[in-house]
């Protein structure tokens, strides 16, 4: 019985480190902060694990600082809504800065869609 015990506490251990793979800690990255900045747990997607799947295929060499920097500018950008696949399909975009509600991107220094506007007051 012992024995029956331990080859089930030897599979569940061959299960968890074939489970640990880049895409599940990304996925566990985003969730762990779509919950932060939204407080509420993150519903998967359909399509979601199928673009995080291309985006790692296309390009392994993304670092974990590289993703955690796209997810979060992808989460504090004005969107109607959120989901993985989205940001994978758009990562060079979040990693580079967070987008405006208009979808440009915006510039902390210019209020982003901002500085146009006090521009044009300004030659008035």
């Amino acid at each position: 019985m012992n024995d029956d015990l331990f080859d089930a506490f030897e599979d569940k251990k061959k299960l968890a480190k074939r489970r640990d793979t880049k895409s599940d800690r990304f996925y566990e990255q985003f969730t762990v902060d779509f919950q932060m900045y939204f407080g509420i747990p993150y519903r998967r997607q359909t399509g979601d694990f199928v673009q995080l799947a291309r985006l790692l295929g296309a390009a392994p060499e993304i670092s974990a600082e590289y993703w955690v920097r796209a997810v979060r500018n992808f989460l504090r950008s004005q969107m109607g809504k959120y989901t993985l696949a989205d940001l994978c399909t758009r990562i060079e975009v979040f990693h580079k800065g967070r987008l405006d509600r208009y979808g440009k991107p915006f510039n902390s220094l210019h209020e982003g869609n901002a500085a146009a506007l006090t521009d044009w007051m300004e030659k008035e």
